[in-house]
């Protein structure tokens, strides 16, 4: 995290206020991610994989060493290695101590 930005391979998701942290993981849950075609999207990747559940299909990019799963509408189609971004507002993610495991809060 770095004045706000958290920045990972694949990711730039700002809206943390400005504060800057090492060490800290994000985690967002995959039906509040939204795909997003706009070559800026702070989170790209690759499609490693899709699954139609039937009432949804669960996208899972590829970004750096890391995977994003996100959950889209039904009729949602893509390739393997397709390139997609995806969106996500930071005030419905959680920042979290790599070491201890324990919810980070953006201090007051």
């Amino acid at each position: 995290l770095e004045a706000g930005v958290f920045t990972a391979p694949g990711i730039r998701l700002p809206g943390f206020g400005a504060q800057s942290r090492d060490g800290l993981v994000l985690g967002v849950r995959a039906e509040d991610l939204q795909l997003s075609s706009r070559p800026e999207a702070p989170m790209r990747g690759e499609v490693f994989s899709f699954e139609l559940t039937g009432d949804a299909t669960l996208l899972t990019l590829q970004a750096g060493a890391h995977r994003i799963t996100a959950k889209a509408g039904k009729d949602q189609r893509a390739q393997i290695g397709q390139a997609l971004g995806l969106a996500a507002d930071a005030a419905q993610c959680f920042l979290f101590d790599a070491s201890s495991q324990q919810r980070w809060r953006l201090p007051p």
